[in-house]
């Protein structure tokens, strides 16, 4: 378990580095658990020469791998069409963020960006929804554009 949690932590400090490296704010939101899980995911569902299938192509065994999926990291998965209905492929899965994320995150993919070449989207949709310490006294409030002080 020791080396388990030193692998954990070494992955999300090196994600942490990387995604900082082109990061155009000084705010940085990500769960390392979520990606390891998603990516532990795509591992589960490759068939033998994992490593090398990853760096190129994913060969599933549907079957095994939504059983799988479902029964150990309760995801939900969904077969679609890229070669012959890419677009409506990219529509179906924005349509699937924008309602998780309760419409907070719109349009993930853009057009193009599936094609009839995709093989696999693993999508995984996470945003912060805190509770303030002090709550904001709605009265007070209005809507305004937001900006950021490039002091």
């Amino acid at each position: 378990m020791d080396n388990l949690s030193k692998g954990n932590t070494t992955f999300a400090l090196n994600l942490f580095k990387k995604l900082s490296e082109n990061a155009n704010t000084q705010n940085l939101f990500f769960s390392p658990l979520s990606i390891s899980s998603a990516l532990s995911m795509v591992f589960l569902c490759a068939k033998v020469n994992t490593a090398a299938q990853m760096a190129k192509v994913l060969s599933l065994d549907k079957g095994t791998c939504i059983d799988s999926c479902r029964k150990c990291y309760h995801a939900e998965l969904e077969q679609l069409d890229f070669s012959r209905a890419a677009e409506d492929s990219r529509k179906l899965i924005i349509s699937w963020v924008e309602e998780k994320t309760e419409g907070k995150i719109q349009n993930l993919l853009a057009q193009g960006v599936v094609d009839s070449m995709t093989r696999l989207v693993l999508v995984n949709a996470i945003y912060f929804k805190g509770n303030w310490e002090t709550q904001f006294n709605k009265d007070c409030t209005v809507e305004m554009q937001f900006k950021i002080n490039k002091v």
